[in-house]
């Protein structure tokens, strides 16, 4: 049976300083994350995490069969 390994991309937003974002620490990733997720339900994340399949995105050729 073959199974899938899919990609999922959830945007978050993170304040910085630098114009590069090289500032941004571990840390600072995991508060925006933290925000993001903050009072979704799990209707709202599973929308919010793919989208892409619904608009339209790349597959990956990364099939594993067992």
């Amino acid at each position: 049976m073959k199974k899938y390994n899919s990609v999922l991309t959830l945007s978050f937003s993170v304040d910085h300083d630098e114009l590069n974002g090289s500032d941004i620490t571990p840390e600072m990733l995991r508060e925006g994350l933290n925000r993001r997720l903050s009072g979704m339900g799990n209707q709202e994340l599973f929308e919010a995490a793919t989208g892409c399949f619904k608009n339209g995105c790349d597959y990956l050729e990364d099939t594993i069969e067992n």
